[in-house]
């Protein structure tokens, strides 16, 4: 799985979407950038990949962005209607967005910032479970894994149409009654992104490492 640059592989993208029914999309954004003037450059960016992607003009592709729901983005009319599923994240200097025409998906980026007391975190958003499995590694791996768990959780939870709130019972029942196949992109020192879809049954529960390109 790669995650494109835009504009300069916007090529790459379209063929990946072709091909897999699934892309991975990344733009610069100012370092002081606005979450919403983020939003509109990756939005922008969406419609041009799916527009060049399906031989369409931009105006032909619809973006549907509505509150309290997940984003996604329609084509064509009738027989020739074709839905995407979307995900977007912003950190810093990076807004991404996962495109995808086979079902459901999520994408979360994090910073590697600056060491905080992660456990409470983990335990209040997490559980305790995942806290004690953080808690399991390396100590000097600790803050790095508690990152990857959260992209990783932030993830399933877009995928699945969650917005972020504290672990209860009823949160570990609807996240493990649908199993997402996770992959997470790490292709620097500073920052972790997760991707989640939802798994068919002929796949495996699985972890898979991905590379960014440069």
């Amino acid at each position: 799985m790669l995650i494109c640059r835009l504009p300069t592989q916007l090529e790459l993208a379209c063929e990946q979407l072709r091909q897999n029914d699934l892309c991975l999309i990344c733009v610069d954004v100012a370092q002081d950038s606005m979450r919403e003037e983020a939003r509109v450059q990756i939005r922008q960016a969406l419609i041009k990949v799916i527009a060049a992607a399906r031989n369409l003009r931009e105006r032909d592709v619809h973006l549907h962005t509505e509150k309290g729901h997940a984003p996604h983005a329609v084509t064509g009319v009738g027989a020739q209607c074709r839905n995407y599923y979307l995900s977007i994240t912003h950190e810093d200097t990076y807004a991404m967005a996962a495109i995808s025409s086979a079902g459901q998906i999520g994408i979360d980026v994090v910073k590697m910032s600056s060491f905080f007391d992660w456990k409470h975190t983990a335990n209040l958003y997490l559980g305790e479970a995942a806290a004690r499995e953080i808690e399991s590694s390396r100590i000097d791996q600790q803050f790095q894994v508690f990152l990857q768990a959260w992209a990783i959780h932030e993830a399933r939870l877009k995928c699945l149409g969650l917005t972020l709130q504290e672990w209860s019972e009823e949160l570990e029942q609807q996240m493990s009654s649908t199993r997402c196949e996770v992959s997470y992109v790490s292709w620097d020192t500073t920052y972790i992104a997760a991707v989640a879809r939802l798994q068919s049954d002929k796949h495996n529960p699985a972890i898979q490492k991905s590379q960014f390109q440069n």
